[in-house]
């Protein structure tokens, strides 16, 4: 249904988009399409991301100064790919 593109399932903590969330996937987020693509972390330069603080290892971005997506592994951000 379109009208309702985000529904929560409480009892498993789970986020659906696009679907209901479905209880046999152990994501807590789940999203479904076939017509349109995801942006999986925020985009930002690489001065924005060194102006972050409090970072926990596996905090995600997507740096649009080097056009990669990164990952901090709890003392550095590295190249995802």
């Amino acid at each position: 249904n379109m009208y309702n593109l985000i529904r929560t399932r409480g009892e498993q903590n789970q986020i659906g988009i696009g679907s209901a969330p479905d209880g046999n996937i152990g994501c807590i987020l789940h999203v479904v399409s076939t017509t349109k693509s995801s942006v999986p972390a925020p985009r930002m330069t690489t001065t924005e991301r060194n102006a972050l603080s409090n970072q926990v290892g596996g905090c995600m971005i997507y740096n649009i100064t080097t056009n990669k997506l990164q990952c901090y592994n709890g003392s550095s951000w590295q190249d995802c790919f």
